[in-house]
């Protein structure tokens, strides 16, 4: 079939150089031709079907190879492609919370200092106000 084949196109491409010559086509040729063309077609899918069977399976390959890598070596990995960057959170340490605590323990003691000396000055003013007036004083005073 492929001596046959290859006798064909050799003929035609006699024909196509020598111009002029009206030549008979017979019902072979017509069959060989069609024959020739199918085969064409047939061997162009092949090489698509080859195509994409071949980037499936590297495709498949990457997945299996990411699959199977251990956790640091995806973070090297997506560190070195450059997949959204995002600094690494890191924890603070035990310092830093005791040192937060004294800050708001010191802040809550001002605070409360300040009210305590806000009720002495409060007190101090009712009492000089109820001694200051001639008036007697209901409240428990040493008057």
């Amino acid at each position: 079939m492929k001596s046959l084949m290859q006798k064909y196109k050799e003929k035609m491409k006699m024909e196509e150089r020598a111009s002029g010559i009206d030549t008979e086509i017979t019902e072979t040729d017509v069959m060989l031709e069609e024959i020739c063309e199918k085969e064409e077609v047939a061997e162009q899918t092949d090489e698509t079907e080859k195509k994409k069977a071949k980037a499936e399976k590297e495709t498949a390959e990457k997945m299996r190879l990411k699959a199977m890598e251990t956790l640091s070596e995806s973070q090297k990995r997506k560190k070195d492609s450059n997949e959204e960057t995002r600094s690494k959170k890191s924890r603070k340490s035990v310092g830093d919370a005791v040192s937060y605590l004294q800050e708001k323990s010191n802040q809550e003691m001002a605070l409360r200092t300040e009210e305590i000396d806000l009720k002495k000055r409060k007190g101090r003013e009712e009492f000089h106000s109820c001694h200051n007036s001639s008036l007697k004083c209901n409240k428990k005073c040493f008057r």
